[in-house]
């Protein structure tokens, strides 16, 4: 099982780099979908986004805030 700090891609090139408990995302982390256009920033627990987070879109929007 997964325990501790770690990178995880999928194959579809998705990636997570961060904190792992038992397999799972929690704590603190970072997820990058389609090649870089859309990330995720922030806490995890149990493979939840939960916490504070920031959402980051390629054309610059973005949500910060609670989860």
């Amino acid at each position: 099982m997964a325990n501790g700090q770690g990178i995880f891609m999928d194959t579809t090139g998705s990636i997570y780099e961060g904190e792992w408990v038992d397999d799972l995302q929690h704590g603190y982390g970072k997820e990058t979908w389609n090649n870089g256009e859309i990330t995720f920033e922030g806490n995890y627990e149990r493979a939840k986004k939960m916490g504070h987070g920031r959402y980051d879109w390629s054309n610059g929007s973005y949500y910060e805030g609670n989860f």
